[in-house]
């Protein structure tokens, strides 16, 4: 299964997709709790995306971009408001609990900044934020998803290169993917753009996610044998195998990765234990399909869960313009990028030219 924020860009393009439920688990054990949608009325889709260790959640119900509060799963605070704000998603969150994400912003998107006292900034000539570190630097992606840049309140936005960031840690290394040969890389402000290792020449490798130890999460695809493997990068030339089957989204800094596995939705990786399933007890569904998006130092797990059985399909036509598909969280079956043209989240950039298992 896959979580997706979708971008779709060629006309009439269709999606399967089911209602989904945003998810905490307070520790890998755990049984589950649904974070609380903004409003009472009925909603199709929401998501969490990640998770601050002083447990503040950010995501999205519908198009409406939201933060939680672990301690408090059932009161959530909108991010992006209404009037010239449209759809929205948060996608990444520091310890501080200052947000960014993705806005509509009149007919296109950018890329924004939130915090508590500063309300929503929009960053002008972006599209999407990716991550936030402690320092308040913001990582995304520039329209187009080719350039990335990084943004300070002092510097403004500034071009890091030509890549697809996917995160950021405290020290200011980013990660991301090449849409050419190179696979996942690292960026680092004085090393530049660095390509990590593979586990065999030729495979097409995906970073999703770094810690403070410098150490990144992803995926390696073998054309010639079709396998996928969650893989964790210790440093640019050492590259080890978590799991086949195993897409990870995040990893904290125990080195514990979250993502999705092939038998079990939502799962844990730990040295320890290997992947192990996260619970769905007690919520009371029959076909809970699930993910893990977001994971914080003390092991507190955020995703979202399939609450209804079946998949529907929805159709979006887009006039040469590339349109967010209402900022929802899709959980999709495995395969279903291939679907989509222009798919990507934060987790599993350029998921769709792919087309990853």
């Amino acid at each position: 299964m896959r979580n997706l924020t979708v971008w779709l860009i060629a006309a009439g393009c269709t999606c399967p997709y089911a209602e989904a439920s945003a998810i905490l688990w307070n520790s890998p054990g755990a049984n589950p709790v649904i974070l609380a949608p903004y409003t009472t009325s009925s909603f199709y889709y929401s998501g969490a995306q990640a998770i601050s260790n002083g447990g503040a959640i950010v995501g999205a119900v519908d198009a409406l971009a939201l933060e939680w509060s672990a301690s408090l799963p059932n009161a959530p605070v909108l991010i992006a408001t209404d009037g010239a704000i449209g759809d929205s998603v948060a996608d990444a969150v520091n310890n501080s609990g200052d947000a960014t994400g993705v806005v509509r912003n009149g007919a296109g998107f950018a890329a924004f900044f939130w915090s508590a006292s500063t309300g929503l900034l929009l960053l002008p000539g972006t599209s999407q934020g990716v991550g936030i570190n402690d320092s308040g630097e913001v990582v995304g992606v520039t329209p187009g998803g080719v350039e990335s840049f990084l943004w300070t309140s002092s510097t403004g936005v500034v071009d890091i290169g030509t890549f697809t960031a996917t995160g950021i840690n405290d020290a200011g290394e980013v990660v991301g993917n090449s849409s050419g040969p190179d696979g996942a890389m690292s960026w680092t402000q004085s090393g530049g753009i660095v390509a990590l290792a593979r586990l065999s020449p030729g495979d097409i490798t995906r970073a999703v996610a770094i810690n403070n130890l410098g150490w990144i999460a992803g995926t390696d695809y073998n054309l010639a044998t079709g396998v996928s493997n969650g893989v964790l990068w210790t440093s640019p030339s050492t590259v080890l195998i978590l799991a086949t089957n195993f897409s990870p989204t995040a990893l904290d800094d125990d080195g514990q990765v979250v993502g999705s596995s092939g038998g079990y939705g939502a799962a844990i990786w730990t040295s320890a234990n290997g992947v192990q399933p996260l619970s769905l007890n007690g919520l009371g569904i029959t076909e809970g399909l699930s993910a893990a998006y977001g994971i914080n130092d003390s092991g507190q797990i955020v995703g979202a869960v399939r609450t209804t059985p079946e998949l529907e399909t929805i159709t979006l036509s887009c006039v040469g313009l590339t349109v967010l598909l209402l900022a929802k969280t899709v959980v999709a079956p495995q395969g279903t990028s291939a679907m989509i043209t222009g798919a990507t989240d934060k987790s599993v950039a350029d998921l769709v030219v792919d087309s990853l298992p």
